[in-house]
């Protein structure tokens, strides 16, 4: 089955370093924050405020966690177009699978093969359980 190999960047190879540049950036990202809403600031003043280390850390972990959470998207799109086509006899697994393959036009991610399955006939709405729609 042809298929665009996962192509969301991986956190681990894309690390950034905590550079200068950045810390001044954080900076003027709390900073901005503080000139919008000032009396959030006065509030603030009781507890410890955010430092830009923090702000940068905490930039990474949001990247990261993007990351995951686009992978396992992906994943599920494929698992449930998968087992949607697996139900079926060999023979329209064979049929689908070669259409699948000469519509070169098609980009090979999940959401097309879902799309795909679904203009086949082989899945339907009422399959679309666990909050994952293949749209």
């Amino acid at each position: 089955m042809r298929f665009t190999p996962y192509d969301i960047p991986n956190p681990a190879r894309y690390q950034r370093p905590v550079t200068k540049r950045r810390l001044d950036a954080a900076q003027r990202s709390i900073d901005r924050v503080d000139a919008k809403y000032p009396l959030l600031a006065l509030l603030d003043s009781q507890e410890p405020q955010e430092t830009p280390e923090e702000r940068v850390q905490k930039a990474d972990a949001g990247f990261a966690a993007m990351c995951r959470h686009l992978r396992a998207f992906e994943a599920t799109y494929w698992r449930k177009g998968r087992r949607a086509l697996s139900a079926h006899p060999p023979d329209v697994r064979r049929r689908v699978l070669k259409e699948w393959e000469e519509r070169k036009w098609l980009p090979k991610h999940a959401a097309y093969f879902c799309d795909f399955l679904r203009s086949q006939g082989i899945l339907r709405d009422d399959q679309e359980e666990g909050g994952v729609s293949c749209t």
